[in-house]
């Protein structure tokens, strides 16, 4: 019996489309959400430290544009979009200084959008989201002793908008009065220093929510030579996680909510599906953390998660380490086909969960003009790591059933981390 059949749509498969990048224009089948409108916002940081550029790619070779969110915006500029439907953008051609944000337009449904910055100060990496009226969480979080933490709000809308922000940390719900309402002022990104604010926390989850207007939230956490970038993101009932494998790396689940949740955590293992290895109670304004080690799996084994809940929580994964900063949310849908904007520039890792319980034949494949698709077998109820070169402007992944990725890269500076968008599209572009 496939694992969650009665309750996910399946995902036509389309190895055809990504092994021929010429007929980019294929049938993609039923996906598992509605396609995301054709914006979405990315923050970017350049200084001395670090330089990002942002990456495109999507179902159909359309064009994109990219507007610096800030009054003095100043004219949209092109994106340059490739035969495989992708293209890389470097922020410094948007004037952009220090931490800023950027308004990405798509010329189609079912683009998506990534920023990697790297550079003497770490690397780091997320993906650029839609737009939300509603509550947006980060976790995996802390504002530690010698930990930096920037919480960044981007309104590029012609509204402002009013967020309030709520945390919870290892001593339960969390608040400030300075960010019980903060003002974005239309097309402007606002930075708040969290650490100064709400210092010395370990363990720190951030809800945002949008009480007027539209806006999206990042954190920026730095300490002990690496950063990371985690972009805020709307609550679900399920989420699955390829777990990535590097020292500390642990999954928080948070409850934003008012009322306490029930929680249940199934396990894909070499092959094992262990169903509720975990069930616990999580308070009101609280989190769970649950460390790699503490699933009871050996070292070297690779892990899945799916997490399911009776109400609406947050998860992701991370870890702050020595050296490290990484983590991001955990994917929050199934689907057969994935795409990673991001150019990592260097060695990389896609991590793809199988929650089935059948092996499964998926084609990865760098988004590269002409370059035809890698097969991989996907072995049922496992997690796969997938090592790539890191070429192109990021990786697309197709598979005949329903997977969950995420990814990781590494630089001599530092570990970043963060997950896949799934392709949802029905049918042809006008």
């Amino acid at each position: 019996m496939r694992y969650l059949a009665a309750v996910v749509i399946a995902v036509l498969g389309l190895g055809a489309w990504y092994l021929e990048p010429a007929h980019p224009q294929a049938d993609l089948g039923v996906g598992p959400k509605p396609a995301q409108a054709r914006f979405a916002a990315c923050v970017g940081r350049e200084d001395r430290l670090f330089s990002s550029s942002v990456s495109v790619a999507g179902s159909f070779v359309a064009p994109a544009t990219i507007t610096r969110a800030a009054g003095t915006a100043g004219p949209r500029t092109d994106i340059p979009v490739d035969d495989s439907g992708s293209g890389v953008f470097e922020m410094t051609g948007l004037g952009t200084t220090g931490l800023d944000g950027a308004f990405v337009e798509f010329g189609s449904e079912d683009s998506y959008a990534g920023v990697l910055a790297s550079g003497p100060g770490g690397v780091m990496g997320a993906a650029c989201t839609p737009p939300s009226s509603h509550r947006l969480v980060a976790v995996g979080l802390s504002t530690r002793n010698a930990e930096s933490l920037d919480l960044v709000l981007v309104n590029p809308y012609a509204a402002d908008a009013v967020v309030t922000v709520d945390s919870s940390s290892e001593v339960g719900p969390d608040s400030a009065s300075e960010l019980a309402q903060v003002l974005i002022p239309a097309r402007s990104t606002v930075v708040r220093d969290l650490s100064s604010i709400l210092p010395l926390r370990q363990q720190l989850s951030v809800s945002i929510l949008v009480t007027r207007g539209a806006a999206h939230a990042f954190l920026m956490q730095s300490g002990q030579g690496d950063t990371k970038l985690v972009e805020a993101v709307e609550t679900s009932t399920s989420w699955f996680l390829p777990l990535p494998d590097f020292d500390g790396v642990a999954v928080t689940i948070a409850n934003p909510g008012d009322s306490e949740v029930d929680v249940r955590v199934d396990l894909f293992v070499d092959g094992t599906l262990q169903e509720g290895a975990v069930s616990e109670i999580i308070a009101p304004r609280s989190h769970l953390v649950i460390d790699r080690t503490g699933l009871g799996v050996d070292p070297g084994a690779q892990v899945g998660l799916a997490v399911f809940a009776a109400s609406e929580v947050a998860v992701g994964f991370g870890a702050d380490g020595e050296g490290i900063r990484a983590g991001g949310p955990a994917p929050a849908a199934l689907s057969g086909n994935w795409v990673v904007p991001a150019r990592f520039g260097g060695p990389a890792t896609i991590w793809v969960l199988n929650p089935d319980d059948i092996e499964l034949a998926g084609v990865i494949r760098p988004l590269i003009p002409g370059v035809s698709g890698k097969v991989v077998t996907l072995a049922p109820s496992s997690v796969t790591a997938i090592p790539v070169d890191g070429l192109g402007a990021g990786y697309s992944f197709s598979a005949p059933g329903d997977v969950a990725v995420t990814w990781t890269t590494r630089a001599e500076t530092g570990l970043a981390a963060g997950r896949g968008s799934p392709l949802a599209v029905i049918g042809e572009e006008d």
